[in-house]
């Protein structure tokens, strides 16, 4: 029996399908035949590895004032105030550092870095409560923000007007 190309190129098309579901088959198998408790805990432990994620402020703090390097933020009768015109408002940043999360890392990390970090900016953040005010040591490397809150140090990937918007000219 002599197979055209036509044949040959059949047999081809079905040799990869059946090589596809011969690798594909023991996950199969496992998903299919895995109880419902071992999918989820395996699950679970996955979430678990996701590195943890911290606030740099206390979600819980109600913030009264806040002095950046360029210009201050207050809260005067329930609004925000800005000591400059800014690109956005006042309140709007306020809620971007008030939410603001990143990566804690570790002591190990941070001497590694520490020959390389540049000249760090200081934010102090003055609560209703308080008072002696929270001073965030920041740090702007090229691909992230390294915030040191007095208590550890969390890593932060967001765009640097997010966090320190521009000033906008009164010229405009």
């Amino acid at each position: 029996m002599r197979l055209t190309r036509r044949g040959w190129n059949n047999i081809i098309i079905i040799g990869v399908l059946c090589f596809i579901a011969i690798i594909k088959l023991p996950d199969l198998l496992r998903e299919r035949f895995t109880p419902k408790e071992a999918v989820t805990k395996t699950v679970t432990e996955q979430v678990n590895n996701i590195p943890n994620t911290v606030f740099v402020l206390s979600p819980d703090l109600l913030i009264q004032r806040v002095v950046f390097p360029r210009f201050t933020l207050k809260q005067s009768n329930g609004q925000w105030q800005s000591s400059s015109k800014l690109s956005i408002s006042a309140s709007e940043l306020i809620q971007r550092w008030q939410h603001l999360q990143g990566t804690v890392v570790d002591e190990a990390t941070i001497s590694k870095l520490s020959l390389q970090l540049p000249p760090p900016q200081t934010i102090e953040v003055l609560g209703e409560q308080q008072i002696e005010p929270i001073r965030l040591t920041v740090y702007a490397l090229p691909k992230f923000w390294l915030f040191n809150n007095g208590q550890q140090w969390v890593a932060v990937s967001v765009a640097a007007d997010y966090l320190f918007p521009t000033s906008v000219s009164n010229n405009q």
